[in-house]
């Protein structure tokens, strides 16, 4: 899978929540503030988690963050609350890792 962000991911808060998403990409990429180092990518009913934007390799994340089930009640996130907490994916899946591809890098 690739993910095209237009150059650096844009980070926007999320009110009364402890998540960021990235509003520069088409993708629900979410980074949880408290730990910085934590990325989370919804791709249809699934969940990826990451050490790091670039090696997000679709590992299944053992428990979301408390955050996800507080996004607000609104038309932006219905299509992530309706896949919480996500699907299994196959094990064949997770090492097939999801790769960055930021537009405007030189």
């Amino acid at each position: 899978m690739i993910v095209n962000i237009d150059g650096e991911p844009i980070w926007s808060p999320i009110k009364d929540n402890d998540l960021k998403f990235a509003v520069n990409t088409n993708w629900d990429l979410f980074q949880h503030v408290p730990d910085r180092a934590r990325y989370y990518l919804r791709n249809n009913g699934h969940v990826a988690e990451g050490d790091r934007r670039q090696e997000a390799r679709g590992r299944r994340p053992g428990t979301l963050p408390d955050s996800f089930t507080k996004l607000p009640a609104e038309d932006n996130w219905k299509d992530v609350k309706a896949n919480l907490p996500g699907k299994r994916v196959a094990a064949s899946a997770d090492a097939e890792g999801v790769h960055q591809s930021s537009a405007g890098r030189s």
